[in-house]
């Protein structure tokens, strides 16, 4: 019986080699990938070998929270002007 190929899965961040491995059929789906060296996790999909990174969803929010504020901020200082 043969086996099947496997590859390792990297860091999106740091670009080491996690723990985890993939076979051609593997299918993950927002995936908590945890990294050993840098310690950050990233939000993962998978599909034949093919790994997209996910952005959290808290720091899209804070991101765009920021944008509005900084409108606010920028209306009020030249309404005071």
């Amino acid at each position: 019986m043969e086996r099947a190929e496997e590859k390792w899965i990297f860091c999106p961040v740091c670009g080491a080699k996690t723990r985890l491995r993939l076979l051609q059929k593997t299918v993950l789906w927002n995936f908590p990938l945890f990294c050993p060296k840098c310690k950050r996790e990233s939000i993962i999909n998978v599909r034949n070998y093919q790994i997209e990174t996910i952005p959290p969803i808290s720091q899209t929010l804070r991101r765009s929270a920021d944008h509005n504020t900084r409108g606010l901020y920028c209306a009020a200082f030249l309404k005071g002007i």
